[in-house]
């Protein structure tokens, strides 16, 4: 599994301010320490739609090449009612990345069966390496039984694994390059008719009502059954988040990802224990690391466990809280009297 989780052992829905009645499910992470900022309902296994096609692309960047050229077959043909295409076609060739904007832009069903089966050999197999994916990032509530997301009962996730998938496609950067294009044209060729195709989250359109400046990346989905879904990374130069909404209406879907994403950037700021860790027991903290805690709580505020590795003599982890929530951990050098003290108390 993952080094960190994510965890969420329940609702964290403090702020009576934040208007999620419409949503089934929601969830909002900070990225560095993975620090839950809001939850509601983050188990619950709910339908992804074609948020499908972010772990599809991510599985797609961890085992393909960018620029291997892929041909379709057969299984580009589908013809399920409300099937987003992307017009491939059997005997369509084109590059990894190119297939990648018609599923990430135009949401192709299509390009997804295509990814699938040259990436993976087969589409099972490829969506053997998707649910194999998802253990490993520690997103258990998930189980995929297609790379595009139409609906199937036993394909399912909840909003706090959406959010840790999303949260590994910042390993990826030509995932965001995908995702912030707003128009892209597969160019006519001898294997493939011309394809353009069009930025569809709103939120990273500018000039578009629903456009938010810190957006940086993410997905839209929508079945019936699934409703409208919504995953949207955004970076406002202090903190990256990751928000997740799933089962709402088209009409909600980006308003409450706006809320929540401001709600985090306008309450939480980083802290450097570095910076402010006093304790005897703590020898060194890298300077970078830092945890996320709401705003006008001090340092001094916070309670502070160290859990001493079992393996390594010197390094530990500082798990960091505030009134019994956790606000994230750092990883630390202990003191020498730490030990000394851990061995007379074994004495």
């Amino acid at each position: 599994f993952a080094e960190n989780l994510c965890v969420v052992t329940g609702d964290v829905t403090d702020d009576e301010t934040l208007d999620m009645t419409k949503a089934e499910a929601a969830v909002l992470f900070d990225l560095n320490n993975c620090q839950v900022l809001y939850a509601k309902n983050a188990h619950e296994k709910l339908h992804p739609a074609s948020l499908t096609k972010v772990m599809t692309a991510l599985v797609a960047l961890k085992y393909g090449n960018i620029d291997q050229l892929m041909t379709a077959s057969n299984v580009v043909n589908i013809t399920e009612t409300g099937a987003t295409l992307s017009g491939i076609k059997p005997g369509d060739s084109m590059t990894l990345n190119q297939a990648l904007y018609a599923l990430l832009l135009q949401s192709g069903n299509d390009a997804a069966m295509m990814i699938a089966e040259n990436v993976g050999g087969s589409v099972e197999h490829f969506v053997e390496l998707m649910n194999q994916e998802a253990l490993e990032l520690g997103a258990t509530n998930t189980h995929f039984m297609n790379p595009h997301g139409l609906h199937d009962e036993n394909h399912y996730t909840c909003a706090r694994d959406m959010a840790l998938i999303g949260r590994e496609l910042f390993k990826h950067p030509e995932f965001f390059q995908i995702v912030q294009t707003l128009q892209y044209t597969i160019p006519a060729s001898e294997t493939t008719e011309e394809h353009i195709f069009q930025q569809k989250h709103k939120m990273l359109k500018e000039g578009n009502a629903n456009y938010y400046e810190f957006a940086i990346g993410g997905k839209t989905g929508y079945t019936s059954e699934a409703m409208s879904t919504l995953v949207t990374m955004a970076d406002n130069g202090n903190m990256q988040l990751v928000c997740v909404v799933l089962k709402t209406h088209g009409v909600n879907v980006y308003p409450d990802t706006r809320n929540l994403l401001e709600y985090g950037f306008a309450n939480f700021s980083k802290v450097l224990p570095a910076a402010y860790e006093e304790s005897e027991d703590v020898a060194k903290i890298p300077d970078e690391q830092n945890i996320v805690v709401p705003n006008g709580v001090e340092f001094q505020d916070l309670e502070m466990e160290i859990v001493p590795d079992e393996e390594s003599e010197e390094e530990g982890t500082l798990a960091y809280s505030y009134k019994g929530s956790p606000v994230g951990s750092v990883r630390a050098v202990l003191s020498q009297a730490y030990f000394d003290k851990a061995k007379a108390k074994e004495e």
